[in-house]
């Protein structure tokens, strides 16, 4: 491997990176004795832990989007993450993160952009926020800076940094929370991401959103539990994506192709497509009712509405599920889902959006295969899936599961690159355990899963044979 010369990133917002040496200096340097003061008072001053996570990935025949036919690679995230509390409804909370791969197929002697996740890699700040707890009353709490944001099933707010994988999750933001209502919680946000992290040492310049494009939004979601029986959550989200560019592709001929979707545009002079700037509203709502002991429901459906450039947006998106649950059967509780996800896709004849955007939730959110078969990473987008999945604790610390979904697009968008609309059969199975608790401090945990999906696709690709993506990965938390 190459050596890399140690820099901060050149986007770097000098301030940012002030504040975050700042916070980091108060974190590990805080005065013995001022904490012993802390502590006489019954507060708990500094806090500190992390996470160690050892993977490999491995996917061979991906019919779609993916970068090479066959890849495999180690991947080793660390964190580690330090909070202190500045008075008595102050805390301060800051986390590093570095991840890098080790490539064994393909070669990175053919494929240089491996070489950008290789060792020693980014070291990034992914969290860096103050917390203020309790004030007016105790009805409100903020939290300002840096944080991971996930509400409900994490359908529309969960990974706001989609481009580099689950190395990390955050959004720069405001988060207001109101809670001077009888069993109800409102949460006021504003977020704004950059295409780059700005607090990365040894920066790669990695890429974090599509296209370099920057977004910002902001939402109001409010929680209800007035009936026990029936939790309710509604919610509107703005969100601003930038204008983006990217190269125009040529044919045989010569000729440029056109656009792939309604709404962009291709600017021959310039030999780019052109996607213009949106403005999405989303509007929803999710219920989460017990039927009984046993069976438990969920239902979330949301609109989109907007701008996409001079072109209007109307898309709509669902996710339902019902759950049963066997009691009473020494630890085992097997339980089986029957669940539908549909997101609406964009249809090429008219000039409107309909395509459904997952604004913030770019992950692998019902499985991980999906994530490379769509020409954004884990754009999650014209897709019907009723699926059924069933699980059981074969063991105290051991769950399987095993779940079979029928994929499909609704509608007819033009990047696919078969001739139907059947993406295909979906298998996965799962196993979850826990090797060792306690070790070396009190609740550090040992945990991993393995997990094997096969996807035998359909017309909506072209491709032949069935698809494979195999994950192994041990955790230890602490």
């Amino acid at each position: 491997m190459a050596y890399r010369r140690l820099n901060v990133s050149r986007t770097a917002c000098p301030y940012r990176f002030g504040i975050a040496a700042l916070l980091i200096s108060i974190v590990f340097t805080w005065n013995r004795s001022q904490a012993e003061g802390f502590r006489g008072s019954g507060l708990d001053t500094f806090r500190y832990g992390g996470d160690f996570r050892l993977r490999e990935e491995m996917s061979d025949n991906l019919p779609y989007g993916s970068r090479t036919d066959r890849y495999n690679y180690i991947r080793l995230r660390t964190r580690l993450w330090g909070e202190i509390d500045l008075a008595p409804n102050i805390t301060g909370r800051v986390r590093l993160v570095n991840e890098f791969r080790s490539y064994l197929d393909p070669d990175t002697a053919s494929w240089t952009d491996a070489e950008t996740s290789s060792f020693p890699d980014e070291m990034v700040i992914d969290n860096l926020y103050l917390d203020f707890k309790s004030l007016w009353e105790s009805k409100l709490d903020v939290r300002i800076g840096r944080q991971d944001l996930q509400y409900g099933n994490g359908r529309l707010i969960q990974d706001a940094t989609a481009l580099d994988g689950s190395r990390t999750a955050y959004s720069d933001a405001v988060k207001v929370t109101w809670k001077g209502f009888k069993n109800t919680t409102v949460d006021f946000l504003a977020m704004y991401n950059s295409p780059s992290n700005n607090m990365a040492i040894n920066s790669q310049e990695r890429n974090l959103l599509d296209n370099g494009a920057t977004d910002r939004g902001a939402g109001i979601y409010i929680k209800n539990r007035s009936f026990r029986e029936c939790p309710l959550e509604v919610y509107y989200l703005y969100k601003q994506e930038e204008s983006s560019t990217t190269a125009a592709k040529t044919n045989s001929s010569g000729a440029f192709n056109p656009p792939k979707y309604s709404w962009q545009v291709l600017d021959e002079a310039r030999r780019t497509v052109v996607t213009p700037e949106s403005d999405i509203n989303t509007i929803g709502f999710r219920i989460m009712p017990f039927l009984s002991r046993e069976c438990s429901g969920n239902a979330e459906v949301a609109y989109q509405f907007g701008t996409c450039g001079e072109n209007s947006i109307g898309a709509l998106g669902a996710d339902l599920t019902i759950t049963y649950v066997v009691l009473n059967m020494r630890g085992l509780m097997p339980a089986a889902t029957a669940g539908l996800c549909y997101l609406s896709g964009d249809d090429p004849s008219t000039g409107k959006n309909e395509g459904w955007t997952p604004l913030w939730s770019r992950w692998p959110q019902y499985n991980e295969m999906f994530v490379y078969m769509t020409v954004l990473p884990s754009r999650w987008s014209n897709l019907m899936m009723p699926y059924i999945k069933l699980s059981c604790n074969v063991a105290k610390e051991v769950l399987i599961t095993a779940t079979i979904a029928d994929l499909s697009a609704p509608a007819d968008e033009a990047d696919k690159s078969g001739n139907g609309s059947r993406r295909g059969m979906l298998y996965e199975l799962r196993t979850d355990f826990t090797l060792a608790r306690n070790m070396a401090r009190k609740n550090d945990k040992l945990a991993g899963h393995v997990l094997a999906e096969v996807l035998t696709p359909g017309n909506y690709y072209n491709s032949d044979g069935s698809a494979l993506f195999v994950r192994w990965e041990l955790s230890y938390a602490f």
